[in-house]
């Protein structure tokens, strides 16, 4: 009896270092897929991440995210992993196997042969799970005390500065849930370079995106651009709800005043800041993706 033939796989390619600049790579590898209607469900999708050199939390919030969305569609996808294994226990020590294996992905092109115990670590929050049948209060007091740690560990940052910035990342984190209709994810890491120390910090959701997230509260924002809508987010303190805000307004006030970045995407568009010059920079796509990603650097602030 001949054997079954077993459809072609997709193969997703994920190459270099992912970070907020790699989320048009993103786009541009897996829009096509999503935006398609598949000519066989049942085909393998393989996420290739063999050529991936470094991953920032920025760039591994839209990688949860657009697994995430595969999942949801196709039975079977799997993630060839790095072939450095410094980044495969990176992803192993972030909780990125265990978010894999929960959604039944098979991982790939594993060398780790015993996984370590981890501790508590200072200068690492792992993917941190924002999601509507949890405690979000709970959670959010766990990302704020750890982002807290970190940045005052790290950067030279006041009790003041760290507390407006936490209160923005709250603010996400509640979003994530009252806003996007998803879950979510955070993630945060301090680095050391030789211009001295930074942290990033990514923020995710899979939900429906800025421009529905405003158009809650005003229709007519549906008829505006994903760019207008990102522009408006970021330049007023605007909210669904009336005494809170979106705290995208407040996140780029911190990031301009002490000289980091931020990448934002939804829609179809990714937004660049600098905190240098203040300047936005909008970057449109061919495709639509869902949710908001976040990836924000902040730098070690000059005493």
């Amino acid at each position: 009896m001949p054997s079954e033939i077993q459809p072609p796989s997709t193969d997703i390619k994920l190459e270099g270092s992912l970070n907020g600049f790699s989320m048009d790579q993103f786009v541009k590898a897996v829009g096509p897929i999503l935006a398609s209607v598949p000519l066989d469900l049942n085909a393998p999708i393989i996420i290739d991440m063999s050529k991936t050199s470094f991953i920032e939390p920025g760039g591994l919030g839209m990688l949860w995210m657009i697994f995430r969305k595969l999942c949801e569609r196709y039975p079977t996808v799997s993630i060839k992993l790095p072939e450095d294994i410094a980044i495969q226990y990176y992803l192993e020590r972030i909780g990125f196997f265990s978010f894999a294996k929960e959604y039944g992905a098979c991982l790939e092109n594993c060398q780790i042969e015993e996984f370590p115990e981890h501790c508590e670590s200072s200068h690492l929050l792992e993917m941190t799970f924002i999601r509507n049948d949890c405690d979000v209060n709970a959670v959010t007091l766990k990302v704020i005390n750890q982002v807290s740690i970190i940045l005052k560990e790290t950067l030279n940052y006041s009790d003041g500065d760290i507390t407006s910035f936490t209160t923005t990342i709250s603010e996400a984190c509640l979003n994530i849930c009252e806003h996007s209709g998803s879950d979510g994810i955070v993630i945060a890491q301090r680095y050391h370079s030789a211009k001295g120390a930074f942290v990033r910090i990514g923020v995710a959701d899979a939900g429906c995106g800025i421009r529905a997230s405003l158009a809650q509260n005003r229709p007519e924002v549906n008829q505006w651009s994903h760019e207008k809508a990102i522009d408006y987010a970021l330049e007023k303190e605007c909210s669904r709800l009336p005494n809170r805000g979106l705290g995208l307004y407040r996140i780029r006030q911190i990031v301009s005043d002490y000289g980091g970045s931020m990448h934002l995407r939804s829609g179809n568009v990714r937004a660049y800041v600098m905190g240098i010059d203040k300047k936005i920079d909008f970057f449109e796509e061919d495709y639509e993706l869902a949710g908001t990603q976040i990836a924000i650097r902040l730098a070690n602030r000059l005493v």
